[in-house]
């Protein structure tokens, strides 16, 4: 399995790819001061979130598990 992480003090990102399988997992969450998660819609992340959670979408595709 392919797992990369991402966080800054704002949001963390979680993206998967599994051995032999071609699909990406991808979890995100924005996190909270006393560094709890939280949910967020895909659609209320800030463009610099989703540029990452697509910049670790390309790796993880290019990456062996």
């Amino acid at each position: 399995m392919v797992r990369l992480t991402w966080e800054n003090d704002k949001y963390r990102i979680l993206v998967r790819r599994f051995e032999g399988d071609n699909q990406i997992l991808v979890d995100y969450w924005q996190l909270d001061r006393t560094g709890n998660t939280k949910a967020i819609r895909y659609k209320d992340l800030p463009q610099y979130v989703i540029e990452k959670i697509n910049e670790l979408k390309s790796l993880a595709g290019h990456l062996e598990g």
